[in-house]
């Protein structure tokens, strides 16, 4: 993301000589966001639903407003329920900057102090922010739906062509009163090919309901507990009917019982049946493919007709479960596999349900090991990977056969993973589309129930995606990055807002750097993150700042500090980090101890000026020819 406070220059740091994107020829596809000014880091959040308190994500906690100098800080969007905002197709046809000047009207942008401006925004390159709705408070009398922005204050905003230039742009001129030069909705919008993709989902969204109760059927709901949220809605019966619910909302209050918090799943169940009667109001979140609202997140199934995955917001790494070569343990075959079923336990216990492996961890031994963990028969989702060998010259074939080879290590019984990925990019002479095709045949064939990608770029997730759903109308799920605070670059440059706009679930891994933000390290003593056998390798990732102890030492102590505040550790500081950013990380845990504490950085959210304090102190990272994005 971008600097956080207000700059003499109005530059971003990262933005001019280090962003390896900035010289890109493609064109950027169109960005849409809800809310008031588009921040400095990312888009402003939906605001509460009613009153201040009806929303635990409200308020306050708005991982994606920038600390601003505060007389220009962004105000919040005016209330609403987060409604779904239909994506723009990619790329604009082009008038010339002559036609926008003579089309251009002025107005004025009225802003409350506490409702914002009340409206949802599309970034439309080269036109402006095209006004998408606009909320009854405080209303904008000037501008109509559809209408496009074009200047805020004098500043332009269809010169930038980024999504973190315009929205560095808005945010410094966005004030009540401030003149905004307007533009009719433009013509019409041609769609393209080559980024299309199946309809995205709605965005999050906070909602109050009037629960029915039969005194025979109950409220007709089967519920899924999830500790840091309250109760999934897994199926709705049509006696007594719920009409303002729909599968896979999730209820966090029913009258002035909060359902989340407990440590107990009786407990929860308990404060549940005290509240639950007819007519009783109730709070529900709707989910989508972004942790930034809750702790739920929305994957959609390779197929339409399919449920989506429901993930939680964070999720556990085995790439330290394999052997001694490839990150494992050693304590020793039988005291680490109690370690490993205790982890898988304590994660459960927490909401941590999604584990993520490949084959290509120990060599089969972290699939191994987590197959036996499955074995106790508790509800998981499963992530693996294919990693594209010279060998293979049949890709589709090559993948069946890994999917089923990992279904055996896994889940012999089921014979489907929940999510299959695409480890990293082949060389050519395989092409993407080749490589879309042999996701497609994994579940046509019936081994996953989803597909994503890891390690690539914008454009090469594009064309994954466009394939997938031209040529064999399958979604893809998923996008795997690694993502931290010393590697922010897929936020900087526009992945994760890009993935967030389709719909696709970004997953981070390596959310701690290896180890290096957990603040067991002394970035001075040369004693850093180290496996192997003999130890004598550096992890492999993670090392944005490795050459800065100074600057490592900065974050770390603002980690600490931070922590202090919410009473949590580094690492949990660190991983909310990357909720606020829209991802979920992926944190590896061998022990109960480190389940739990990942964990930990579930239920609650940092602060917008938290988000920025630590985004500045960390680093941009950089692409490599493993990691493309």
């Amino acid at each position: 993301s971008a600097a956080l406070t207000s700059r003499t220059d109005g530059e971003d740091p990262w933005f001019v000589e280090r962003d390896p994107w900035s010289a890109s020829p493609d064109a950027p596809a169109p960005s849409r966001k809800r809310g008031s000014a588009p921040s400095a880091v990312a888009s402003a959040a939906v605001a509460a639903v009613g009153g201040k308190d009806d929303d635990p994500w409200s308020g306050n906690r708005d991982p994606w407003s920038a600390s601003l100098q505060q007389d220009d800080r962004p105000s919040r969007c005016a209330g609403g329920k987060g409604r779904a905002v239909a994506p723009a197709a990619p790329g604009r046809g082009g008038r010339g900057l002559g036609d926008r000047a003579s089309t251009a009207a002025p107005a004025q942008l009225h802003v409350d102090p506490d409702g914002g401006a009340g409206l949802s925004l599309l970034w439309l390159p080269g036109e402006g922010y095209q006004v998408v709705e606009i909320d009854a408070w405080p209303g904008q009398p000037s501008l109509t739906q559809g209408c496009v922005i074009r200047t805020i204050a004098g500043v332009r905003l269809d010169e930038p062509t980024t999504e973190e230039d315009v929205e560095r742009r808005f945010a410094s001129a966005f004030r009540d009163g401030a003149v905004l030069g307007i533009a009719p909705a433009p013509r019409s919008t041609p769609s393209a090919p080559s980024t299309a993709g199946p309809p995205s989902p709605p965005s999050s969204s906070v909602f109050q309901v009037w629960l029915k109760v039969d005194r025979a059927a109950g409220a007709g709901l089967t519920l899924v507990w999830i500790p840091a949220e309250g109760y999934l809605i897994e199926a709705i019966e049509q006696r007594p009917g719920q009409p303002q619910l729909q599968e896979g909302d999730v209820l966090r209050w029913v009258g002035d019982t909060c359902l989340s918090g407990f440590s107990v799943e009786a407990q929860a169940d308990a404060a549940l049946a005290s509240s639950l009667r007819d007519g009783m109001s109730a709070t529900a979140f709707r989910p989508a493919a972004d942790p930034r609202s809750g702790d739920v997140v929305r994957a959609s199934s390779a197929r339409a007709e399919m449920a989506p995955l429901w993930l939680p917001s964070v999720a556990i790494g085995t790439w330290s479960w394999g052997n001694e070569d490839f990150g494992g343990s050693a304590l020793g075959a039988d005291r680490g596999r109690g370690a490993l079923l205790e982890a898988f336990g304590a994660a459960l216990d927490a909401g941590a349900c999604l584990f993520d492996t490949a084959p290509t961890y120990g060599k089969g031994f972290a699939e191994v090991a987590l197959g036996k963990c499955l074995a106790s028969g508790r509800y998981a989702l499963i992530a693996t990977k294919y990693y594209p060998r010279g060998k293979d010259r049949d890709m589709a074939a090559a993948m069946i056969v890994m999917a089923q080879q990992s279904i055996s290590r896994l889940r012999p019984a089921e014979g489907c993973l929940d999510l299959f990925q695409l480890h990293r990019v082949a060389e050519p002479p395989h092409s993407l589309e080749e490589q879309a095709d042999g996701l497609a045949a994994v579940v046509r064939a019936g081994l996953a129930r989803a597909v994503g990608v890891c390690n690539c770029s914008l454009e090469e997730l594009r064309r994954i995606r466009a394939r997938l759903w031209e040529a064999h109308g399958l979604a893809l799920s998923t996008c795997q990055v690694e993502l931290s605070l010393v590697r922010q670059l897929p936020c900087s440059s526009g992945l994760v807002a890009a993935c967030r706009s389709m719909g696709v679930a970004v997953l981070a891994y390596s959310p701690l750097a290896m180890g290096r933000l957990s603040g067991r390290f002394d970035p001075f003593g040369g004693a850093g993150p180290r496996w192997g056998r003999d130890g004598s390798r550096t992890r492999p990732f993670g090392t944005g700042l490795d050459a800065e102890p100074p600057a490592l030492a900065r974050l770390l102590a603002a980690l600490r500090e931070v922590g202090q505040r919410h009473g949590k550790s580094c690492a949990q500081v660190a991983l909310n980090w990357v909720l606020c950013q829209g991802a979920i990380p992926i944190s590896g845990a061998r022990s109960c101890i480190q389940a739990m504490e990942n964990s930990g950085a579930m239920g609650w959210r940092l602060s917008p000026e938290e988000v920025a304090l630590l985004t500045a102190l960390g680093a941009r990272g950089a692409t490599s020819e493993y990691q493309h994005g």
